[in-house]
């Protein structure tokens, strides 16, 4: 999947705190949207904060099933369109680096350790 984040093109770094949208696509499809808040952002890399409860946008196949209810054969079949849903279990770390096809992501059950100090 490819990973746009979605921001008016600033000249400096997005601030701390700024809301971006994660759009998430596949063969040209929409598949996701996760809104994030930027933890800090510079030339070499952007950290992006999703937290548990946030809403997003996940794929849905046609018939209204999330991608893990749909067997294997059946999901490169037809096309998928996206639906409101919420981000649940686990807040996520996200560390995006410019040109690259992925992402580095570390998963905090709640109550996530840096905030508690644990």
């Amino acid at each position: 999947m490819g990973i746009l984040l979605d921001m008016p093109i600033l000249s400096a770094p997005w601030p701390r705190g700024q809301v971006v949208l994660t759009r998430y696509h596949r063969q040209g499809e929409l598949r996701g949207v996760r809104p994030s808040t930027v933890v800090e952002d510079g030339d070499d890399y952007t950290l992006l904060w999703l937290a548990a409860g946030t809403p997003v946008r996940f794929p849905r196949h046609l018939d209204g099933r999330p991608v893990r209810d749909v067997p294997l054969a059946e999901r490169f079949g037809v096309p998928w369109h996206t639906a409101d849903d919420t981000w649940t279990g686990t807040s996520v770390l996200v560390l995006v680096r410019p040109r690259r096809w992925h992402t580095v992501q570390w998963f905090f059950a709640p109550p996530a350790p840096f905030a508690t100090g644990t």
